[in-house]
């Protein structure tokens, strides 16, 4: 029986979405055996269609959607790939939001919504177009040092992936894991979660199925869809240390 619904917005700019959702949205739905069920919409206007008929329990958004207004985008890229976030659909994410209803962003979400300033301050964090860049994809070293039940049991791994770094970072966020590359001097802050209202959880990993097929980083992702939804996912033991309550 389906307990929880997930509206997964995805597609977009420069990224294997078309692979590397279907798996994403696996991933999700394993955490709690079978209990969760996923809708995968490519497009904005069918994000904004889907979540005017339908309350869902989570909204991932795991897409590449901007306007392109940095000069490195060429006119044929903009035609085809650059979007604008419509009224209708900022309104029924803040609706989403207001509820109380929680949101896991991955990898590219912090470059979606660019001129919606309540994307970012709902996120707590967003891309700095002067600032925010990533090496070449390759391996990343994760350190997951926070007390959290997202990274309880996980410990520290590696994984192929892009490495996304000087990200504008509120405060308000919690870290809950790093990153660093051969390309790094410092380590990257790549997971963060927050909780004022509607739980958010932040995961910078997930360019491909490579990423999304590590199995250290399944386990954040479903600990983290947990977390969102104050349960306790199936590979986790419902203890006194890792219980997600």
């Amino acid at each position: 029986m389906v307990n929880y619904r997930n509206l997964l917005i995805t597609g977009g700019w420069a990224h294997p979405f078309d692979s590397a959702a279907p798996v994403l949205a696996d991933i999700v739905d394993s955490t709690f055996g079978g209990r969760m069920h996923s809708t995968v919409v490519w497009d904005l206007p069918d994000a904004r269609d889907a979540l005017a008929i339908e309350d869902f329990d989570l909204i991932t958004v795991f897409a590449c959607w901007f306007t392109m207004r940095d000069p490195r985008y060429s006119a044929e890229q903009r035609a085809t790939w650059a979007r604008s976030i419509d009224q209708g659909l900022r309104d029924l994410l803040l609706a989403h939001r207001d509820a109380g209803r929680p949101l896991f962003a991955v990898h590219t979400a912090t470059i979606c919504f660019d001129e919606w300033p309540q994307w970012g301050e709902w996120l707590g964090g967003q891309w700095d177009w002067e600032a925010s860049y990533h090496p070449p994809i390759g391996d990343v070293a994760i350190t997951t040092g926070a007390h959290h039940p997202i990274v309880a049991g996980v410990g520290d791994f590696t994984v192929v992936d892009e490495c996304y770094s000087k990200l504008n970072i509120s405060p308000s966020v919690l870290r809950l894991a790093e990153g660093q590359t051969k390309h790094h001097d410092a380590a990257e802050c790549l997971l963060w979660c927050k909780d004022d209202g509607g739980r958010v959880v932040y995961d910078a990993l997930g360019h491909d199925v490579t990423s999304l097929r590590s199995d250290a980083h399944q386990r954040l992702i479903r600990h983290a869809v947990a977390w969102l939804l104050d349960e306790v996912p199936v590979d986790v033991r419902a203890s006194s240390e890792t219980s997600l309550r």
